[in-house]
This record gives C-alpha cells, structure tokens and sequence, in this order.
C-alpha cells in the first residue's frame, strides 16, 4: 500500500453562468473564487480515496457564499472505465445541503495530444434545514459530460466540455433538463504537490420540461 499526500491549491477564476430572466428583470452577472485544499491518498494500485475543503466566494469575490466539504473515494476499473462515489456537504448560514454521487467516466484516447472523456452520473441531493421549505424537497439529477482534452505539454492541459443535467423531482414526478453547462478549463500541474486551474463556464438559460399526464 502506496500513501500519496497530495496537497492541492487551486484559485479558480469563474464567470458564472449568465441566466437569462423575466422580461422585466436585470440580466445578472458576476465574478466567483473557488479555492480548494485537497488530501489524496492511493489505497493501492488502482483505488483511492480523498477528502476536500473548498471556499466559495462571490460577487466579484468579496462575498463568503460557501462552505464545501467532499469525502471521495474511486477506483480504476480499466485504464480507460474509473467509477467514483462522492458525498458532498454544502454549508453556510441559511443551509446544509447534502449531496450522494456515483458516475464512471471512461477516456477514448484519439493520439498522444487528445482524448475524449464521457462521464455519466447519478446524484441525490437535499437540504437538511427545515426551516427552509423552498429547498427542502429531495430531488435527483442525472448528470452527463462530453469532454475532449488537449495535453499541450507534460504540465499544461487544455480541455472543452460540455454537461446537460435532467433533473427528477421525487415528490412532484417531473422529469425535464434543467440545465447544461459548457466549460473551458486550462490547468498547469506546478509541481508534484500543487497545480493551477482556470476556467471559463457558461449556462444558458434552459427551459424544456414534461410533466406526466394527469400529474400536476
């Protein structure tokens, strides 16, 4: 058994999604800081688990928005198939927002430079402060990203994806996608214990929905 302590400090510069809103109201916009402290360790040759901190902060980063907290593990299946499960706690004053995840991503290596990655996944989330009725509902999401990379050098990676998300409401059985993201990312590997991470992502605004005869 190899352990690997891998500590990770990110500053990601998002421009958050710009949504389009009711005829009458401001289009907003806004400037995020992500920061990320990460412990890694290899439980053997192709399981690992990791525990995460990160920092959200908003309004053109001056504004605390976030606690997050990730407990991790994954496994390797294949050089190409790498399934993970993910809890993700998401804190601040007014919520505590649990997330359980489980997706598989697998890699199709186009040369040495490019390699598309198609993830699926499946998360449940709910908040568990109940005097917040409006987000007290459980609801699951079926998540799936189209990823293509780029390996500009040993340290250097560009990648572009695209992730649309069709969300199940439990109580209601509405099914309808709720969002997709589009994201460049470029990301420069420092050294062995720390990397920076850049990216760009954009979520237009979607409506498209169904709801099942005779259910309102």
């Amino acid at each position: 058994v190899r352990a690997i302590l891998l500590f990770l400090t990110s500053f990601i510069l998002c421009c958050s999604c710009i949504e389009q809103a009711h005829a009458q109201e401001n289009i907003p916009q806004d400037l995020s800081a992500w920061t990320w402290f990460q412990v890694y360790k290899n439980i053997d040759s192709v399981k690992y688990v990791s525990v995460q901190y990160e920092l959200r902060k908003n309004n053109n980063c001056s504004t605390f928005q976030s606690n997050n907290f990730y407990f991790l593990g994954g496994m390797n299946m294949t050089k190409k198939l790498n399934i993970e499960a993910l809890y993700q706690l998401n804190t601040n004053s007014i919520r505590n927002f649990s997330t359980i995840y489980a997706g598989a991503t697998y890699q199709l290596k186009i040369n040495k430079k490019f390699s598309w990655y198609f993830r699926t996944a499946f998360q449940h989330s709910q908040n568990h402060l109940f005097n917040a009725d409006f987000n007290d509902k459980a609801y699951n999401e079926w998540r799936n990203r189209a990823r293509i990379k780029f390996k500009a050098s040993k340290k250097i990676d560009l990648s572009l994806s695209a992730e649309p998300t069709i969300r199940f409401n439990v109580l209601q059985h509405k099914t309808y996608l709720e969002k997709i993201r589009f994201v460049a990312q470029l990301s420069d590997q420092l050294n062995k214990y720390t990397s920076l991470t850049f990216f760009y992502m954009v979520q237009p605004d979607v409506i498209s929905y169904t709801t099942r005869p005779g259910i309102n």
